[in-house]
């Protein structure tokens, strides 16, 4: 684990010495064993979110994205659909690193670090939750290379169901009308099921602390991948199934939003997921469709 120099982030209690870290990756990033699913209408694949919760201050974080885009997405294809949620103390902005990328949602999840650690009690950074489903004993997974194991884990069990998102959006007034259509493939017996709604961003640039590149460990221009940028439905998202649903049941939903014109919405997908209600958080199928084809 690489030490940080606490000094020059100006963290002024011992508190913090003891809870905040930045892990770090090892290279090869790269694995060559394929993984991927072939999905069809009739034979859909499990696909499983990858929250990777990071910040612009730490310094091996860059390393973790790496490890999922460059191996983990090499790996498993379209069987996994990662999100990058900046929140913690190293996702803060600051005089040196002035980008905001936190949002409200990923604040709640993550924390900001100092008052809170969110839901998920996120400290170390890089952290990645799979699913929202514990690996042994762990939720959140603070050394990566347990999440290629966290998810052929999950890749062991079919998908329970299917989703099909279906965008259509208007470039003049930014209105983003957005069909879901869940598809049961087992029935649910006396479950509560929400379905959450993401907008993502690709290609955010920013400044980002970096280890692995010579003094001063800095990159000017960061090319952020899959940035959590709102919560369309809210954290938590809504309620789908208070009860019992058979399989093959069909729900439909459709929601309407208003994308920020700061994003560039060539860039901006949709990430919809089914998952239990808290205190649970389970999920079982994600999806992710851009909002623009």
């Amino acid at each position: 684990m690489k030490k940080i120099n606490y000094f020059k982030i100006y963290i002024l209690s011992f508190l913090f010495l003891g809870l905040l870290s930045c892990d770090k990756i090892e290279a090869p990033y790269v694995e060559t064993i394929n993984m991927c699913g072939e999905e069809t209408e009739s034979n859909p694949i499990r696909k499983i979110l990858l929250e990777d919760y990071t910040g612009h201050t730490c310094g091996n974080c860059p390393a973790a994205a790496r490890l999922i885009n460059d191996s983990l997405k090499t790996r498993y294809c379209e069987h996994i659909i990662p999100i990058s949620i900046h929140s913690g103390w190293f996702g803060r902005p600051t005089t040196d690193f002035p980008d905001d990328l936190t949002t409200n949602v990923g604040l709640e999840l993550g924390g900001n670090g100092m008052s809170s650690f969110g839901e998920f009690n996120i400290q170390p950074q890089p952290a990645g939750i799979i699913n929202r489903t514990p690996y042994g004993e762990n939720l959140v997974l603070t050394t990566t290379e347990t999440w290629s194991k966290a998810i052929a884990k999950l890749l062991e069990t079919p998908p329970e169901m299917d989703i099909d998102i279906e965008n259509t959006y208007d470039t003049i007034t930014n209105n983003l009308t957005i069909n879901i259509t869940v598809k049961f493939i087992k029935a649910f017996p006396n479950n509560k099921l929400n379905l959450v709604l993401y907008l993502t961003e690709d290609s955010v640039i920013s400044k980002q602390t970096d280890y692995e590149i010579d003094p001063p460990n800095v990159i000017d221009n960061y090319v952020n991948r899959h940035v959590l940028r709102d919560g369309i439905n809210g954290t938590w998202g809504q309620s789908i199934v208070s009860g019992s649903i058979g399989a093959n049941q069909i729900l439909k939903r459709t929601f309407t939003y208003t994308v920020d014109n700061k994003y560039k919405e060539k860039n901006c997908s949709v990430i919809a997921f089914v998952c239990e209600a808290k205190p649970k958080y389970n999920i079982y199928q994600a999806e992710e469709k851009k909002i623009m084809e």
